[in-house]
């Protein structure tokens, strides 16, 4: 079956000077760091490929900052799971600059945490409001429940087709761009191939919309067979580690540098990282990057990031499927490396200097 991926044409790699159309506009990044994140990880990875200048706090924000927050009990109650009261004073600064400048972007990275009210600014003298929104539309609703907050942003960026149709039916205009999320494909590259073994290894990472009871049955199931051996190597928190105790095969990390994260990639021979939902996945694209095939589920936006030659795409929640790949695999290592090298092709489509270029056209057509 063709992936979704296919009909997303990127534009060619380039590593010159941001284009022309890029200075003459100025752009502001509103970003936050994801403290999990590698530092070679993460969306904000974005501001590093385009001409645009980070927000930092200003005053208003840190007059804010100072007051007791007790008297804004209210900002607690907008969203008290995404929406923090930094963000708050975040946005309550940025109400004012937007008054204060012209043709300026103000692009929120993260919309789900730092997006309520800037949309909603009576004048804007000629500014454009940007959010990208990283949750699949199951979650949206519990993340943004008064959607009306964010429906009159000048534009509306998705990183997953299964967001699509959600934010389109939201907005009510054609204002809503897919763009990919992004990798560091110079950092995250193959390494030297693993030595040949019987053993096969596999790598798990993160934790957010995982399908760990399919994890847990895939390795207990596995375990029982005498051939292949297969090893688990399981990134994640440490309170999520509880969720793997008992089981066979299995190595826990927590808080590991972004190095030794990457030499697990080069060290394994494939990603085994079934989902309930998704949109882009940071995980993901790190593997295909190192150049490990991606077995998976057929949740959310998938196909949009990984194509069958370079990955396993499981119907949802279906261990037995996964099973029966990795018995195969292990038994034809010629196949898995020439997947592991597809998986890599497909990564580099994603590197951020591609991205960047696609999120260019974007701020130019909302301009224009």
């Amino acid at each position: 079956m063709a992936s979704a991926a296919a009909s997303v044409t990127m534009p060619p790699l380039s590593h010159s000077r941001p284009a022309a159309s890029d200075r003459a506009v100025k752009i502001l990044h509103i970003w936050k760091r994801i403290d999990h994140h590698s530092a070679h990880s993460g969306y904000d990875q974005l501001s590093r490929h385009m001409d645009c200048t980070h927000y930092r706090p200003g005053r208003i924000f840190h007059f804010l900052y100072a007051r007791n927050p007790k008297r804004f009990r209210w900002v607690g109650a907008i969203d008290p799971e995404w929406y923090s009261f930094e963000y708050f004073c975040t946005e309550a600064e940025l109400l004012v600059r937007i008054n204060l400048v012209s043709k300026t972007v103000f692009h929120i990275l993260y919309g789900e945490n730092q997006f309520r009210f800037l949309g909603q600014a009576p004048l804007r003298r000629g500014n454009r409001v940007v959010a990208t929104f990283h949750q699949p539309p199951d979650v949206l609703p519990r993340a943004i429940p008064k959607t009306s907050r964010i429906a009159r942003a000048d534009a509306i960026v998705v990183v997953g087709s299964s967001q699509e149709e959600y934010f389109r039916g939201l907005t009510g205009r054609d204002n809503v761009y897919r763009v990919p999320h992004g990798i560091d494909a110079d950092y995250f590259t193959p390494g030297e191939p693993p030595p040949e073994s019987d053993e096969l290894h596999c790598v798990t990472v993160g934790w957010w919309l995982r399908d760990v009871e399919t994890i847990r049955r895939v390795i207990a199931t596995t375990s029982q067979l005498r051939r292949p051996r297969i090893r688990y190597h399981i990134v994640t928190f440490p309170w999520c580690q509880e969720f793997y105790q008992g089981l066979p095969h299995v190595q826990m990390y927590s808080g590991i540098a972004d190095e030794e994260l990457r030499t697990l990639y080069r060290r394994c021979d494939l990603m085994l990282l079934p989902l309930n939902d998704c949109t882009a996945n940071n995980a993901v694209l790190e593997a295909g990057a190192c150049g490990l095939p991606v077995f998976t589920s057929a949740a959310g936006s998938i196909r949009d990031y990984v194509t069958e030659a370079g990955a396993v795409i499981a119907p949802p929640k279906d261990p037995d499927y996964l099973i029966d790949a990795l018995v195969a695999a292990a038994g034809d290592r010629v196949r898995l490396r020439a997947m592991g090298r597809a998986a890599r092709l497909q990564a580099e489509q994603f590197a951020w200097p591609r991205v960047a270029e696609r999120m260019r056209t974007v701020y130019a057509r909302i301009l224009g």
